[in-house]
């Protein structure tokens, strides 16, 4: 009987230390269960977190360096700063989610709980589709970008040509890139020119400013004879005296960011073309309804208009420049001429 009793004790205290085994066993898989996930957190926290920050610099650097960029040099410049922007974005995100997909893989791996892996991988599909999904929606801004770093422009190239009387100049073709250094070349050639006659039906908004300037700095007049629309009217505006053909055309509406729909761009593009025709001197009711003017579209005010807006400072009746003596050189090209 005391042995068996004896037998009985060692059987209960090997089965309690059996126990005690496994429950130190359950503890420590628990810990290093608990382990694991705390350092997949962190894991997928530092991957989130070189991602914010990466993020954050492409928007820092796009703050600082596009406006810049567009003020202070060629559109292609420009463009070019938008699509490496977002690239730069584009890897960033890559870098974030492949960051979170790995952690969750080695989650699994390591012993932890595969729902919440699964959970992850889930977010990050669903992620995936929607940035395809707006990278969709943009090809045709990217495209547009990616022409005019190719060299697109606006309008066909400019031509510059010193009239018959050498007074005047005649400035025909598109508002492009290079086109206020050339005729500042070619005013430095003829500087008996006292107008600039502008025929053009537009360009890049920034080179037109730099017309303007030229004009302004020079105390030129403008004047035009056929038409003059969008961006040329900045460079028109900067004439000391502006005038124009009765018949001719000058067309306002808003301005458009490259790869923007029309008349879907930001505030700050309709507070840009409000200040450059404010200093203009154009009026604020006149400058509401050239905003409100979507940029696919043309607004061409009367005559009337024009003077009651301050647009052209004087009326005109035509022929104020050598057109005809710059243009033919030859009798029956002049008979053609008067017989039309």
């Amino acid at each position: 009987l005391l042995a068996s009793r004896q037998r009985e004790t060692q059987r209960q205290a090997e089965e309690e230390r059996s126990r005690q085994a496994e429950l130190v066993a359950a503890q420590e898989k628990q810990a290093t269960a608990e382990a694991l996930a705390a350092e997949q957190l962190q894991a997928t926290e530092r991957a989130q977190a070189y991602a914010s920050r990466l993020k954050k610099l492409g928007l820092l650097i796009g703050l600082l360096l596009l406006p810049w960029l567009s003020e202070n040099f060629p559109a292609r410049y420009g463009s070019a700063g938008v699509l490496f922007l977002t690239a730069l974005g584009l890897i960033a995100w890559i870098w974030g989610v492949g960051g979170t997909w790995a952690s969750a893989n080695k989650h699994v791996a390591r012993g932890g709980k595969a729902a919440w892996a699964s959970v992850a991988k889930v977010m990050i599909v669903l992620s995936f589709l929607r940035v395809i999904g707006e990278l969709g929606g943009m090809i045709g801004s990217f495209t547009e970008h990616w022409k005019v770093v190719t060299g697109w422009q606006l309008g066909p190239a400019v031509t510059l040509q010193v009239r018959a009387d050498g007074k005047s100049l005649l400035l025909k073709g598109g508002i492009n890139d290079g086109t206020a250094e050339e005729l500042s070349k070619a005013l430095n050639l003829a500087p008996s020119v006292t107008m600039v006659v502008l025929e053009s039906t537009g360009g890049w908004v920034r080179q037109g400013t730099l017309i303007g300037k030229i004009i302004s700095d020079r105390g030129l007049n403008t004047y035009v004879e056929h038409v003059c629309s969008s961006a040329c009217t900045i460079a028109f505006l900067a004439g000391k005296e502006r005038s124009a053909d009765p018949s001719a055309q000058i067309g306002f509406h808003s301005f458009r960011s490259i790869g923007a729909e029309a008349f879907s761009d930001s505030a700050v593009v309709a507070s840009s073309e409000h200040e450059t025709y404010i200093q203009a001197g154009l009026s604020s009711t006149f400058i509401a309804k050239v905003v409100a003017t979507p940029s696919d579209k043309m607004w061409y005010p009367s005559s009337d208009e024009l003077l009651a807006a301050g647009v052209i400072s004087r009326v005109s009746q035509g022929g104020e420049t050598a057109t005809l003596a710059t243009s033919i050189h030859t009798r029956e090209a002049l008979t053609a001429e008067f017989t039309k």
